[in-house]
């Protein structure tokens, strides 16, 4: 017994220090954040939180509730597994219902459900860096039957690859399409974007389609290639929307690379068939443009979101990828906002504004913004002033 003496006494050493950590920031009195309406329906905002860094106080989720510290949860709250699953509604929902095929599962964009299934796909390799042995980790759960399987594959031509990360899941029937961004080593490292085509029924991977690959040209164009899915969901869709960038560069007189122009185009991928379609061109800029003439593109199911600085306020087109229409609106209120979450047919689009925090929610189906709130504090005069300017505003998520 003497021989574990050392380590018995070092446990209950970390307990009762991570203990006494816990019991003093429950006992701390932490300024109090709200997310306060300032027009529009209350219960636009029930679902949102923002995530913010109090100088002070350090991290912290804002709701129109309050707010909560990272230093007021609790020690096996702030290490759960899951903590990534709370930025995607999808994910929450799949860890309420389906807790023992989510466990382990980390790959935020591994996901995929419909009616009948619940997929997941996830690269592993090791730490060699001139060998990393990719492998495909496949789980399939019938929702109907309740029979999960699972299986693990070797990518082909793995040693092209010094990186691999899953992009997104799809499942069609027994096949499941598995999109990877790749770097091949070969081309300096650049991006190419993989379609695995996995036969569920052979626990094997029967396609490796080279989707994209961005390539560098030796006039100094520049092309690469940029996925627009929305990280909000794990749904089934039959077009994946990507953006293709084309840069241009120019050199001074001192031999130093600048931007010159550039210009970008929409397409769609068709899964069923393997091929890509252009439909739709965005505004082309150049070196001269600033920060606020830039569009911000977001997909979401079959449109893709178009948000353009309108002075001050933001001028919002909707593209749908299938009949060709358009529709636009404008949200009066914010312009370049910093940070923009689009989720069925809601667009969440905030800003810090002066000290605090604006944020907008926009119903895309009606093309009119539904409610406009702002980050404030339940304090007065100067105190409120130095609390909201240290606080940072880094993110905001939806919680279903």
């Amino acid at each position: 017994m003497k021989r574990y003496w050392f380590s018995i006494l070092l446990v209950i050493f970390i307990l009762g220090s991570v203990g006494t950590y816990y019991v003093t920031a429950a006992s701390r009195s932490f300024p109090e954040y709200k997310l306060l309406t300032v027009s529009g329906d209350d219960n636009e905002a029930k679902s949102l939180e923002i995530q913010g860094d109090s100088k002070e106080y350090g991290s912290l989720d804002i709701t129109a509730k309050g707010s909560v510290y990272f230093q007021e949860r609790s020690f096996f709250d702030s290490f759960k597994e899951n903590e990534m699953f709370k930025y995607s509604p999808d994910l929450q929902q799949m860890l309420k219902d389906h807790r023992n095929f989510m466990r382990g599962k980390k790959t935020y964009n591994g996901f995929y459900q419909d009616a009948k299934v619940l997929a997941y796909a996830d690269i592993k390799g090791g730490n060699n860096y001139n060998n990393r042995k990719y492998q495909l980790s496949v789980s399939t759960l019938d929702l109907a039957a309740n029979d999960k399987i699972s299986f693990t594959v070797s990518l082909p031509e793995q040693e092209k690859y010094v990186w691999v990360n899953t992009a997104d899941v799809q499942v069609k029937g027994k096949t499941m399409y598995v999109l990877t961004y790749n770097l091949n080593k070969s081309s300096g490292n650049q991006q190419e974007i993989h379609v695995y085509k996995v036969d569920l029924n052979k626990k094997s991977i029967a396609e490796d389609q080279l989707m994209l690959a961005d390539k560098r040209m030796d006039d100094g164009t520049s092309i690469s290639y940029q996925l627009l899915q929305s990280s909000q969901s794990s749904a089934s869709t039959e077009l994946l929307v990507y953006q293709k960038s084309t840069q241009t560069f120019t050199k001074d007189k001192d031999g130093n690379e600048q931007l010159k122009g550039m210009e970008q185009e929409i397409f769609t991928y068709n899964y069923a068939t393997g091929k890509s379609e252009s439909v739709k061109k965005l505004p082309a800029t150049t070196n001269s443009d600033s920060a606020n003439d830039y569009v911000q593109v977001y997909g979401s199911g079959e449109s893709i979101i178009e948000l353009a600085n309108g002075g001050t306020s933001t001028n919002v087109k909707i593209f749908n990828v299938i009949d060709k229409s358009e529709r636009s609106f404008e949200i009066p209120s914010i312009s370049s906002p910093t940070s923009v979450v689009v989720y069925g047919d809601r667009l969440y689009a905030a800003k810090p504004d002066g000290d605090t925090t604006k944020v907008v929610i926009a119903d895309l189906t009606r093309g009119k913004v539904v409610y406009t709130g702002t980050v404030d504090i339940n304090e007065q005069g100067d105190k409120r002033a130095k609390l909201l300017k240290n606080l940072d505003f880094q993110w905001m998520y939806i919680v279903k």
